[in-house]
């Protein structure tokens, strides 16, 4: 008797598991056609306000994948970032050397126009500091990705968006448009440059030899179309998977692909930062640093904030490559913001010249500190949001049970 009681604690211990892995916890409040999606922008002086559900707006919303048990739920985002970003120092160079570094920082550090917090490549504090590609969340937790890219509740991204790139479409030129904001204030585009070229590391093998990621995963410069003097990118493949040929399509890449950091890994913008929302108050609000004499315009001249409009329609992708004919950027009525006048010692950067090219990509390493995720998550959902061991009780009871049986 007691050896066929041993058998079926065994056998209800492995069966508990495997109903677990991959299972949800709960069945999340966000639709899974995409319909929940909402994204607002106001200009309030020098503040762009972002108001937005946190919901992805991909039909369907594939979540819950492999051993990552969150499915999305509403987060009621408001984030308020600077209209009119600013360089943090007096030259590009000194900016990119003083950035604020985000290898160890969780947490949101900018926002998708269809209202979707982005993380840097950190994935937690189970595998430390995001240094290379081998440290990225895509290395270590790429398993978990849907085929629009995103994963985990709140529901995030750590590279492309491809869906959403899909939905937007490219520019004239060719590029991807403008998807979100940093919370430095700059603007993040998606995995394209000019020309249609794919944004990688500068330096990296494929990379273009002047629209390419420097140490931050921006560039510099006005010969982009746009009227900043830096953006930031979301670097990825530019295609679509079919969601029944597997749904981690993320963790098919590799470091020579040169993707990495895959979003901004260091900001070089300042200025004040407001993040909340129904689930955490991230840190990224205590963290930025406030702008002072030496910093820079990161604008050109005469420029004016516009609020852009959301992209929250559901949409149904389409397997296969992310570009899609132009579409125009929409944008919203906004009362406008001057630029602010830099101090005689904040004068415009110099004329511009095409972003570094390092053979390895370095990481600016500021005063550390903790991250605001919990350092209990389990390996297998690093950043989840809860912070929740994803191994449920009555496994663990039924190993105690089985270990008392023996």
């Amino acid at each position: 008797m007691a050896g066929l009681l041993r058998i079926l604690f065994f056998l209800w211990c492995i069966m508990d598991a495997m109903a677990q892995s991959g299972s949800c916890k709960g069945s999340g409040n966000c639709n899974v056609d995409g319909s929940s999606t909402t994204y607002t922008e106001t200009i309030q002086g020098e503040v762009r306000e972002i108001r937005a559900s946190g919901c992805p707006n991909n039909n369907p919303v594939d979540v819950c994948i492999g051993d990552n048990p969150n499915p999305a739920n509403t987060q009621d985002w408001q984030f308020d970032i600077p209209a009119i970003p600013m360089l943090n120092a007096g030259t590009y160079a000194a900016s990119l050397n003083s950035a604020l570094s985000l290898s160890a920082l969780g947490g949101i550090i900018g926002i998708t126009r269809n209202g979707i917090e982005i993380r840097s490549c950190y994935g937690g504090a189970t595998y430390g500091p995001c240094t290379d590609y081998a440290s990225s969340a895509t290395a270590v937790e790429g398993d978990t990705f849907e085929y629009c890219r995103g994963h985990g509740n709140p529901y995030h991204y750590h590279e492309a968006p491809v869906c959403l790139l899909q939905q937007m479409g490219v520019r004239s030129d060719g590029s991807s448009p403008l998807v979100g904001w940093a919370a430095d204030g700059f603007p993040i585009y998606g995995n394209l440059g000019p020309g249609g070229v794919e944004i990688k590391r500068c330096g990296a093998v494929g990379a273009h030899s002047t629209y390419c990621m420097d140490s931050c995963g921006g560039y510099y410069g006005s010969d982009y179309s746009d009227d900043f003097t830096y953006r930031y990118f979301m670097a990825g493949p530019t295609t679509i998977p079919s969601v029944s040929a597997g749904r981690s399509p993320a963790s098919t890449l590799q470091e020579s692909d040169g993707y990495f950091p895959f979003v901004p890994i260091c900001l070089l913008g300042c200025g004040s930062v407001r993040a909340t929302s129904n689930e955490r108050n991230p840190a990224i609000g205590q963290r930025m640093p406030a702008c002072g004499a030496a910093a820079s315009s990161g604008t050109v001249s005469g420029y004016t904030a516009t609020a852009l409009a959301g992209v929250t329609n559901s949409y149904s992708p389409q397997i296969g490559s992310v570009v899609t004919s132009p579409t125009p950027t929409p944008a919203v009525t906004a009362s406008p913001s001057p630029s602010p006048s830099p101090t005689s010692s904040s004068s415009p950067p110099p004329s511009p010249s095409p972003s570094p090219s390092p053979s390895t990509l370095p990481v600016p390493s500021p005063t550390p500190s903790p991250s605001p995720s919990p350092s209990s998550r389990p390996a297998q959902s690093a950043d989840n949001a809860s912070g929740l061991l994803s191994v449920p009780m009555s496994w663990g009871l039924s190993l105690l049970l089985f270990a008392t049986c023996t």
